[in-house]
């Protein structure tokens, strides 16, 4: 017999939060002079790759920053950045991308609904804690979520790895079949969260393609409808 679903764990960021669209926005306005389609692609590529190697442990949360800085400066012909230079670019950075958080808008409605059918919530998030907690805050669902924040670098263990989706069920104290995942990378929050025993479901934003082996949806809006 299916075990009924008790409990909703999310990824942050490209889930809930639009990281793309901030993390675009603030740094065009660091670099206002330079191509902005050049500046858009490489800054996600870099991000996805020093994100990846920090949460692998190949380097500190502060270090994967300043090697991002590093390298977009380097592209753009400045080769000789120090960390100094490159620490306090990457703050005049940080200021803007927080001020551009903000949450998707099927994230609120999507809660109140859950939470209408006694759902409970959680978050898995590949990051450092006290910033993830920092932009639940701010897109206004911490208070739904704070018995169940899990970061990576807290726990010691990153997606699509099984300790990190283990390490949510039982802070929640329910069993993995009981416990859904939602996350907007099919292989990292998805297949990871299915592997682990969980059910993963792929938020497809942009719409990029099916995935016969977990469920697919393109809005949050959709997620009622498979629970």
């Amino acid at each position: 017999m299916t075990t009924p679903t008790a409990a909703v764990l999310f990824d942050l960021d490209g889930t809930l939060m639009d990281h793309s669209t901030a993390a675009v926005r603030a740094v065009l306005e660091c670099w206002p002079d330079e191509d902005p389609a050049f500046l858009e692609r490489r800054w996600v590529e870099l991000t996805e790759s020093y994100v990846e190697r920090y949460a692998a442990g190949e380097m500190s949360f502060a270090e994967q920053r300043r090697r991002r800085a590093k390298a977009l400066a380097r592209e753009l012909g400045r080769p000789d950045w120090d960390d100094a230079q490159a620490d306090a670019w990457f703050a005049g950075y940080l200021t803007r991308y927080q001020g551009y958080w903000a949450a998707f808008p099927d994230v609120l409605p999507l809660f109140e609904e859950l939470a209408a059918r006694g759902l409970r919530f959680g978050i898995v998030t590949n990051g450092d804690g006290a910033q993830q907690r920092a932009k639940l805050e701010r897109i206004g669902v911490l208070a739904r979520v704070a018995d169940c924040v899990i970061a990576s670098a807290e726990v010691g263990a990153a997606k699509p790895e099984a300790a990190i989706f283990a390490a949510a069920c039982a802070r929640l104290g329910l069993p993995a079949g009981a416990v859904l995942h939602v996350g907007d990378l099919l292989d990292t929050d998805a297949r990871g969260a299915a592997a682990a025993g969980l059910t993963g479901i792929w938020l497809d934003r942009p719409g990029t393609g099916a995935a016969a082996d977990v469920p697919r949806i393109t809005t949050l809006a959709d997620l009622p409808a498979l629970l």
